[in-house]
């Protein structure tokens, strides 16, 4: 399990990126990508998070079809006069954004970034293994030589007898 103190800032932006590529149709709200995290333990609070909250806007445009404001989006446009129901809605939190171009390009670069590193740790982990096959296989084969000599000396031994008589 993660311990939020020893995550990364690279390994939030990076699940903030991911999230909102994982539903890249149906958007996501700040306030269920801040409940994710906090689920998978990337962050122990809401408060003192705002590095999240401008990774968020960064990342993630407002889009029409992901308002859910309650006004008629078909005949009237948001935000069209102060007592317009869509200016006291909570769009930050509650509407679902989409990941815009540049976050998309981000999240692309770190994507292959990440594979990569999974790639180095298993060439890694091989060659450890083979490491350790080829440490053990030396050892097995000296001692077969050992063996092979020791034979060898008690046949002699064994013999030794034939010559004299």
């Amino acid at each position: 399990m993660k311990n939020p103190s020893n995550v990364s800032a690279t390994d939030i932006y990076y699940r903030i990126l991911q999230l909102g590529s994982e539903r890249g149709e149906q958007g996501i709200s700040r306030k269920d990508l801040i409940e994710i995290l906090k689920e998978e333990k990337f962050i122990e609070q809401v408060e003192g998070i705002e590095h999240v909250d401008q990774w968020f806007d960064w990342s993630y445009s407002h889009k029409e079809s992901g308002c859910l404001c309650p006004r008629d989006h078909e005949n009237d446009p948001c935000g069209c006069n102060d007592d317009d129901p869509c200016n006291k809605f909570d769009h930050d939190n509650l509407c679902r954004r989409y990941l815009n171009k540049s976050a998309l390009m981000d999240f692309s670069l770190l994507e292959q970034s990440h594979k990569s590193n999974e790639q180095i740790a298993l060439l890694e982990s091989q060659l450890e293994a083979t490491n350790t096959s080829s440490a053990n296989a030396q050892l097995e084969s000296s001692k077969a030589v050992n063996l092979a000599i020791c034979a060898i000396l008690l046949s002699a031994l064994m013999s030794i007898p034939d010559w004299i008589g």
